[in-house]
């Protein structure tokens, strides 16, 4: 399993792009994010989840997963991404960070 992140906008309007491979994990850690997917409902979620007042510099996020040859893309708004979601972003991120360093 693959998931990828797109972020842009913000006041600076700045792309990231973080992204981590289960394949390349440690067990426990791919099983935690497997956890975390399922946790997130990421599967189960519209392919666009917009705010009715997104507001001026908020993030806007792009959710790839790739899952046993199924695709899922999830566009969002920040104010419209639910808080399950937001810790399978910040734990994909902190996951990337450490794969990095």
């Amino acid at each position: 399993m693959k998931i990828i992140i797109k972020t842009s906008g913000g006041f600076a309007n700045i792309a990231r792009t973080v992204s981590v491979d289960t394949a390349t994990l440690a067990p426990q850690e791919a099983a935690d994010l497997e956890a975390q997917v399922t946790a997130g409902g990421l599967r189960d979620l519209p392919r666009v989840l917009r705010a009715p007042n997104p507001g001026a510099d908020r993030l806007t996020y792009e959710i790839t997963l790739d899952d046993q040859g199924r695709r899922h893309v999830v566009q969002a708004d920040e104010a419209a991404v639910p808080e399950r979601l937001h810790r399978l972003i910040e734990h994909v991120r902190s996951l990337a960070r450490t794969r990095k360093g």
